[in-house]
């Protein structure tokens, strides 16, 4: 939950989850919207409050409801849609294009950064589960791309580790994997890659200290472990 009134700290996590969850769709007859998609009801709760009191809108249908498995909240809303797509966030099918996290978070303050890393964990990394005492496995952010843009991934996934570098969080090194290609409906195959943030004791309790406020992946770690 974010408490500091800083409207860049709240867009920092709307951009990361309208990039990884959600989805943005611009057409000619129904201009833009953006769709927040989970299936934690509170998450998208704490969304729907935070898009109200910056923004001033409430959702299509005013709650989440279900879509394809999941909840979600829509906003059909041009202004508020193009504003995320001005700040970074990603319109269109991801993985058939490069992009990276917007400059003004990589150069953002702490805070910045640690909103919108907690968004992405939430979104893209792996869920933690204790292996035994203290030990845990978890945190790998893992991405698919059409091969024309595997490049572009590798730079995305560096930008993540620059990020976690700057805050002190230790991570893995990038892999693409190139050996193992899916080829989709239309023809395009696609690669994984994927880096991975560290679970070593230190870096768990740096992760406790730091993104706990930010991320629901991550106050597991304390109900494994106890660390707090």
């Amino acid at each position: 939950m974010i408490t500091n009134h800083d409207p860049s700290i709240a867009w920092a996590k709307l951009v990361a989850h309208a990039s990884f969850d959600g989805n943005i769709h611009e057409s000619p007859d129904k201009g833009a919207r953006v769709r927040f998609y989970s299936t934690n009801r509170n998450h998208l709760e704490e969304l729907k409050s935070l898009i109200k009191k910056e923004v001033g809108l409430v959702p299509y249908r005013n709650d989440a409801f279900e879509e394809r498995g999941k909840l979600l909240l829509r906003y059909n809303n041009s202004n508020f849609t193009r504003k995320l797509i001005s700040l970074g966030a990603v319109s269109g099918d991801k993985a058939i294009q490069e992009y990276r996290v917007p400059k003004w978070i990589r150069e953002g303050n702490k805070e910045v950064k640690l909103s919108y890393i907690g968004a992405m964990i939430d979104d893209e990394a792996e869920s933690i589960t204790k292996i035994k005492k203290n030990t845990l496995r978890g945190l790998k952010i893992k991405q698919s791309k059409w091969v024309k843009h595997k490049d572009g991934l590798r730079v995305f996934l560096k930008d993540i580790k620059d990020i976690c570098s700057s805050l002190g969080i230790q991570t893995g090194t990038i892999t693409i994997d190139e050996k193992h290609k899916y080829q989709r409906e239309d023809g395009k195959e696609t690669v994984a890659g994927w880096v991975r943030i560290s679970l070593s004791k230190n870096n768990q309790k740096l992760l406790v200290k730091s993104l706990s406020s930010y991320s629901r992946k991550i106050k597991v770690i304390t109900d494994l472990t106890g660390w707090a």
